[in-house]
């Protein structure tokens, strides 16, 4: 069956989560896998995820869409054959036009993995930071993502000699732009005496892309880096009770540095 309707997955969405028999959930739950599995996922999630919610009525529904992009791209990304090009363009739309974290995340994850395995694709990531510099918190998220994607060739269809070889295309030429794009966030950050309700980027977020940046460097070279390495330090003095997350994050800095020394 490859015939689902946006309505029908909405259903074993809420089965999954009501009442009902474990009978009927796990009915629903098979529904669902074979949707996941489906040539049609890849236009119903489109439908799903470019449909206007600003109430967060359908939260549930696009968090299962995200998610089930990150999948398809991820291991039936050959079904799309030709039509990557248009669908990397929808991917890059559908990713600037939410604001729920839990979303953004997955697509992020999507269109990390789909930069990796799309090999035509050229000098993909200036794209991405050229269309994402106007969304700071977004352009975050997906470079924090990015160095931890390049760790699990197993999440790819590639052979190792291409695995390693895009991954350098990927990150090496920007390696030195993300450190100076983190500097300038925190200058961003400090503009507004690090109040995140006056800000779209948080101190977490800075903290959380350092670190998985930080083991693309050597560690004297990163010491340089006065701002990066002031913020560890001083988020840690600090440690604010009310952002127990930023100083976990610093405390991760922290432990990459100890360990590379």
């Amino acid at each position: 069956m490859d015939n689902f309707q946006v309505p029908d997955i909405q259903t074993a969405l809420q089965c999954i989560s009501s009442n009902a028999s474990q009978d009927d959930k796990n009915k629903a739950l098979q529904f669902l896998e074979q949707f996941q599995r489906s040539f049609t996922a890849w236009s119903v999630c489109n439908e799903v995820l470019t449909k206007p919610d600003p109430t967060n009525s359908l939260l549930e529904l696009n968090i299962f869409a995200a998610q089930t992009l990150r999948n398809k791209v991820t291991y039936d990304l050959s079904q799309l054959e030709n039509n990557l090009l248009q669908f990397k363009d929808s991917l890059l739309n559908i990713l600037v036009s939410h604001n729920q974290k839990l979303i953004i995340t997955q697509l992020n994850v999507a269109l990390a993995r789909l930069a990796i395995q799309f090999l035509e694709w050229q000098n993909p990531i200036f794209e991405i930071i050229s269309l994402l510099n106007s969304s700071p918190s977004i352009l975050l998220n997906f470079l924090r993502i990015l160095p931890e994607e390049t760790l699990d060739i197993a999440s790819t269809p590639l052979t190792e000699v291409e695995f390693n070889s895009r991954i350098h295309e990927l990150i090496d030429p920007i390696a030195e732009d993300v450190l100076k794009f983190l500097i300038s966030c925190i200058d961003q950050l400090q503009s507004t005496n690090f109040n995140t309700n006056s800000s779209p980027i948080s101190l977490e977020q800075i903290l959380h892309c350092l670190n998985s940046w930080s083991y693309e460097f050597a560690i004297e070279q990163l010491l340089t880096v006065q701002p990066l390495v002031s913020l560890v330090f001083e988020t840690i003095s600090n440690g604010n009770e009310n952002d127990m997350e930023a100083f976990d994050a610093a405390i991760d800095c922290l432990c990459v540095i100890l360990r590379e020394s």
